[in-house]
């Protein structure tokens, strides 16, 4: 009889790592050092404890703005500076000025001050921003949380080098998560953590796979069911404790009712995935063909989308007939897809969802066809050069459009790529600039 899975977050076996991160928070709010990286777990134990937390997610796919991290950051920490403030911070660094313009819609009209791209110019843009940091954590102690650093932009990565190094005296510190698997050497985030090592005030924390009896644990939490000491060592065998695997491994089991007795039945019904993919590919064989396809959508995209640029791919590529059909379609599936634990509600009331995993959208990006890929993303391209303030997606259209692989699509993956360089240089954002000059070139 199948055993149900709960889809909600399980949080098992980080007791060590979440000791640290207390201790941690516990320095900043005591007015001393603590600067490290982890998860998004300690978000509730620093505002429990009065700190405040500033988010920023890296876009983990190509197409991101310059800085995309950091201008959610700041969009948050605005709300925390007075315009007094501000205005102080403002004076005598345009840098900051165009970069707070940048990032908040209706500011004051700065856009005109003269700039200079230089290093120094650079320099006086970190500067300015550490010292509005500052003044935030004057307040209380700030926690600044950046998720998925192996996706960020080498501009960001840079810009964390410097902030980590800029307020040592100051009660904040920085958490960061990302993989490390699969960075080259020469990968700016390398670098960065081979810089950051060096400083007596950074923690690294790598998280280890789960134990067998942690993922016991994990059994118990997810389904209610106590697993024999066989199943428990079976299921940590084969996955060898990634939490991915393991619970992948769990719903599969809980859904052919083999949860209950020794294990035995487990080993000799339940065969060894070739990968990954193969376990996400069995989880998406039951959803409707509507969800299937609003997937794909979704992962040809990125890792983070909304409901409204699906419709309007639904719409381009002939799947809906009207508007309102598109966009019923686009939230059931959704809605379809998060029940089945496919794609979770983007954190801290942010609009949209993003995968589970990211080799949940890598999977479903794998399995199209290389016709059905191209048509997608020029779909999602066009979607895209309809939305308001175009501007802000150009690095994202030159994306899609030079994947579509036609010749129209590439003159305007070119034009798009050059426009984003333009808007990458008054940045100060030097190698995103490089990067699509590149892509504009090739």
């Amino acid at each position: 009889m199948p055993t149900t899975f709960s889809p909600g977050p399980v949080f098992i076996g980080r007791e060590r790592e979440m000791a640290g991160l207390r201790a941690a928070f516990d320095e900043v709010r005591a007015g001393r050092i603590g600067k490290t990286r982890t998860c998004e777990q300690l978000a509730s134990i620093v505002r429990q404890q009065g700190g405040r937390v500033l988010w920023g997610r890296c876009y983990e796919d190509e197409g991101a703005p310059a800085f995309w991290p950091w201008l959610q950051v700041l969009r948050a920490a605005l709300k925390h500076v007075g315009e007094g403030s501000l205005r102080a911070l403002m004076t005598g660094t345009a840098e900051l000025a165009h970069f707070v313009a940048a990032v908040r819609e209706g500011g004051p009209e700065v856009a005109q001050l003269p700039r200079s791209d230089s290093a120094d110019a650079r320099f006086r843009l970190f500067d300015s921003i550490a010292r509005l940091f500052g003044t935030i954590a004057e307040q209380g102690p700030l926690v600044i949380v950046l998720d998925d650093l192996h996706g960020a932009d080498p501009s960001s990565l840079l810009l964390l080098e410097f902030i980590a190094r800029s307020l040592r005296d100051v009660p904040m510190f920085v958490l960061g998560t990302g993989r490390e698997v699969g960075l080259r050497g020469e990968h700016v985030l390398s670098q960065v953590f081979v810089d950051l090592a060096r400083e007596p005030a950074t923690e690294r924390l790598l998280l280890r796979g789960l134990s067998e009896p942690e993922v016991a644990e994990y059994v118990r939490v997810a389904v209610g069911v106590e697993p024999s000491t066989a199943l428990a060592s079976l299921l940590h065998q084969r996955t060898e404790g990634n939490p991915l695997f393991v619970g992948e491994f769990v719903r599969a089991i809980a859904q052919d009712g083999l949860l209950r007795g020794d294990g035995a039945d487990a080993a000799q019904k339940i065969s060894v995935p070739q990968s990954v993919h193969a376990v996400i590919l069995r989880r998406l064989a039951p959803l409707s063909a509507m969800c299937r396809q609003v997937l794909g959508i979704a992962a040809v995209i990125g890792r983070e989308f909304a409901s409204a640029p699906v419709a309007s791919v639904l719409m381009i590529i002939g799947a809906a007939r009207t508007d309102g059909q598109a966009e019923e379609a686009a939230v059931q599936s959704m809605e379809e897809a998060a029940e089945a634990g496919m794609i979770a509600p983007l954190p801290n009331g942010a609009r949209g969802h993003r995968f589970a995993h990211a080799l949940i959208r890598e999977t479903l990006y794998d399995v199209l066809r290389v016709s059905e890929r191209m048509q997608l993303h020029r779909a999602v391209g066009e979607a895209i050069e309809r939305l308001p303030g175009v501007d802000a997606h150009l690095s994202e259209l030159a994306y899609h459009f030079l994947e579509a692989g036609q010749v129209d699509d590439a003159d305007k993956a070119v034009r798009y790529a050059l426009r984003a360089a333009e808007r990458a240089m008054a940045l100060l954002a030097y190698e995103e600039a490089a990067r699509l000059l590149t892509l504009g070139l090739t």
